[in-house]
Order: C-alpha cells, then structure tokens, then sequence
C-alpha cells in the first residue's frame, strides 16, 4: 500500500481527552493519510470511543493487554504504511496546519529525518498556560538534546522506513523513550528540525504521560544525558561525568564551590567538542556561542547566593564565549555582584564596551533566521 503519511497514536484508558485528540488529527488541513490507533490494553470505554468514529482513515490495532508504551509505539510504527509517519498522544491537541505544513518542509528538506514544531501546554480543560518556542536548527536542537529533551513528542514527524531501519524505538525506556531517539539519531549525525510555529497543544494533567513522567522518573532522561556528555567526551572520568551532568541538568545544587567550577569546565569541554565534530558555518556558531552564554549567565543566578564568587566568575566567562550578549537583566545577579561587574568596568577600559553593552541586556537565546 503507498502512502504518503501515517498518524500514530498509541491509548491505555485515555477516554478522557481521546476523542479531542482523535478529532485533532481527522479535521487537519491535508487529508490524505492514515490514523494508526494502538488501544494498548484499556479497560476504561476508549475503544468505544474509538470505534464511535465512521472515517476509513481511522485503523485501531487492539492488543488485548498493556504491553507498555514504547513497544506499543513500536508496533505502530511497524502497523504503518505512510512514507512520513507523525505521533500524536492521546491527549494531545494537533492544530489544524501543523500535518500540512510538516509534509511541505519534509518534502523540500530530503536531509531532515525528523521534524518538530513549537508547542504550547494546556491545561485538563484545554486553557493555554504556556507557549514554548523550541530551537529551530540542527545544530541548536542537537546542542540542547545534549542535556535534555526539548522537543514534544507529540510534534514529531518522521521518515519512517529511516527510523524503523535505526530500530525503531528502544524498548528499555519506558518514559523517555523520544529523548532516547532523539539523541541516537544525534549520535549518527542525522538532522534534525524545527518549525517555529506553534502546532500543537500539549495537555499537562496528573494522568498524562508528560506528567507522569516528570514526576515518576528522572533517571531516563539522566541516563540518556548521561551517555550524550560519554559520546563528545569519551575520556572524561566517570564519576566527574555523572556531578557534572547533575549539576548542568539542575538535578544537583552543587555543594561546593570546586563542584561548580568542575562543572562549567566541563560545560566548555563538551562546547569544544560538539563544535568540533559538527562542523558548524560562522552563523550557526554563533548562533551555539549565544547558547552557551545564555547557559553561563543562568548558573550564574542559580549560584549567585550560594557561591557568589563563582557565580560572578561563570557570568564573566559567558562573555568569552559571546561578547555582545545579554539576557537576564544584569540586576537578577544580585546587587553584591552588579557592584562587582560595575567596578570591574571602571577598572579595565578593555572591557568597558562589551560589558557595558550588557548591562541593559538580556541573556535569551538569539533569534534563530
């Protein structure tokens, strides 16, 4: 059968918000493709719910008992016969152009194997409570997949015979499983993208995968993270790779100063590497060295009560790495540093230029054209 995009979804007992997801997709803007509907063992009325629908594009697949998430996508994956396949969870939301608008960049990027969107979370009765506008190019989506995941599973779109041939999903991970993905592709040098859209609605409510996993586990995505920092730095010690990912991902306060400094030398040990075996054009560098200063200058706020020297160090650094930054008001250091950095600039007339500039700024990411 020739298809060009399969929809995949995978349900265990979501009649709460399924027929909103269902919907979602089946009013999308491009018609033509397939619904691959996994009921992943519900005992709750989803399958009603499902089997209410009279659209031929719809395909529920029952299992007859939970088998887990990630072997359920797994089994969507295979079950599809679309050339693109997009993930849709159950509780999620697809606007009405985000599959059309993904087959068109697709179709004029042969190069790209996955794309995401920007996303925005609402709440259980659908009110927006945030929008999110996540990094749009492969070198900074890879960049931030180093230490986290941030782009929505929910927004994916992929090539399926591509992903299915690099194993599909790993079904060692029960949570985190698109983080996983993300990052295997990352380590096969495989391009990534972003559209900067918001195209979907991401539910949060105590049920919902997203949720679930945040407050369930954390050690997926460290593990994961974990073996990032491994891939760009194959000879760091063990056990300075494991206090510098805790710290650098916010699961760790660091308890002394020495465990900060070991984790912003590290930071820059991983900058180093990633540049050099990526190979970034002068607008993507500097388009990463804005990324790095903005991560210095947000340790510097998280360290700037507990260790404010350090602090004040790492916000001196972020400048080495991007001169004509700024983002988080110069203030948010606190007033003991601001008096340093002011100080500092009348001393040295070599610096008064480019930290004086930032005084006003701010430390976001640049804008991505």
């Amino acid at each position: 059968m020739s298809l060009l995009l399969s929809v995949i979804m995978t349900v265990h007992n979501g009649s709460s918000y399924l027929y909103d997801a269902i919907t979602s997709v089946l009013e999308q803007s491009y018609h033509d493709f397939e619904l691959v509907v996994v009921d992943n063992g519900s005992t709750d009325n989803s399958l009603q719910i499902l089997n209410s629908f009279n659209d031929p594009r719809l395909r529920v697949i029952e299992l007859g008992r939970n088998i887990g998430r990630t072997p359920a996508l797994n089994v969507a994956l295979e079950a599809s016969y679309g050339d693109y396949v997009a993930v849709q969870d159950a509780d999620d939301i697809s606007l009405p152009q985000r599959l059309e608008c993904q087959i068109s960049y697709l179709r004029d990027n042969a190069d790209v194997i996955l794309l995401a969107t920007s996303f925005s979370n609402i709440d259980a009765s659908g009110k927006i409570m945030r929008e999110h506008r996540v990094p749009t190019s492969n070198e900074t989506i890879t960049w931030n997949l180093v230490f986290d995941n941030c782009l929505p599973h929910s927004s994916v779109m992929m090539r399926r015979e591509r992903i299915w041939a690099l194993g599909g999903y790993d079904e060692d991970f029960r949570w985190a499983q698109d983080y996983e993905l993300y990052s295997r592709l990352m380590h096969r040098k495989e391009r990534i993208a972003a559209l900067p859209e918001t195209l979907v609605y991401i539910r949060l409510h105590p049920q919902s995968e997203t949720y679930v996993a945040e407050i369930k586990s954390k050690l997926e995505p460290a593990k994961t993270s974990c073996a990032n920092f491994r891939h760009f730095l194959p000879d760091l010690p063990e056990k300075t790779l494991k206090l510098a990912n805790a710290i650098l991902r916010k699961d760790r306060y660091p308890q002394t100063a020495k465990e900060a400094l070991v984790a912003i030398s590290v930071l820059e040990q991983l900058f180093e590497s990633f540049v050099r075996q990526n190979s970034p054009t002068s607008k993507e560098l500097a388009r990463l060295e804005g990324n790095m200063a903005a991560r210095l200058c947000q340790l510097a706020i998280a360290w700037r009560k507990g260790f404010p020297r350090v602090a004040w160090y790492t916000y001196r650094r972020s400048f080495s790495w991007d001169p004509s930054h700024g983002a988080i008001p110069l203030t948010q250091l606190g007033n003991t540093l601001v008096r340093k950095v002011r100080r500092s600039i009348s001393l040295s007339v070599a610096h008064r230029k480019r930290e004086s500039a930032s005084l006003e700024g701010t430390c976001n990411l640049p804008p991505e054209d």
